[in-house]
């Protein structure tokens, strides 16, 4: 029980971490995102921040 709990609680960390490299992925490829992804991106971050 105990080990599959900090399975979880790893999982979770790995894909926290991932998102500031998934932020730099647009401007290293020279994307522009639209509005809406950029407002919804927004949102996610302001989430992140107060919660993680």
């Amino acid at each position: 029980m105990e080990k599959k709990k900090l399975q979880s609680v790893s999982i979770a960390a790995l894909i926290v971490s991932i998102l500031p490299l998934a932020a730099l992925v647009p401007s290293l490829l020279h994307l522009s995102l639209s509005d809406g992804v950029r407002t919804a991106w927004a949102g996610a971050n302001i989430v992140f921040v107060q919660y993680v």
